[in-house]
C-alpha cells in the first residue's frame, strides 16, 4: 500500500503543473523521454519536474533496472489516477 502510494506520488509530480496528462500515458511518456530510447532516466523525469527525488524515482521502478519503461509509467499514472478518484490524495 505504501509503495502504491509513493507511486501515485510520482506520477502526481510528473503530472502535476505541466502540460502532461492530457493525451494519455503513454504520449506523457513519450513526451518526457527526450533521447526516444524508449525509456526515462532520472535526468529525463527531472527535466520536467525537478522536484522529483532519486527515492520517489527508484519507487517507481519496478523492475529495479535504474529506468522508466512505460508500463512502470503508466502504472504510476494510473495509482495516481486511481488515488485522486478514492480520495487518498488531492
Amino acid at each position: 500500500m505504501k509503495k502504491l502510494l509513493l507511486l501515485a506520488a510520482v506520477s502526481a509530480t510528473l503530472l502535476s503543473g505541466t502540460a502532461f496528462g492530457q493525451a494519455g500515458p503513454q504520449a506523457d511518456f513519450k513526451k518526457l523521454d527526450l533521447n526516444g530510447d524508449g525509456n526515462l532516466s532520472i535526468n529525463e523525469a527531472q527535466t520536467a519536474v525537478p522536484e522529483l527525488t532519486l527515492k520517489m524515482y527508484i519507487s517507481a521502478d519496478g523492475n529495479n533496472d535504474g529506468r522508466l519503461d512505460p508500463d512502470e509509467f503508466v502504472f504510476a499514472q494510473r495509482a495516481y489516477e486511481q488515488a485522486k478518484a478514492e480520495g487518498r490524495i488531492k
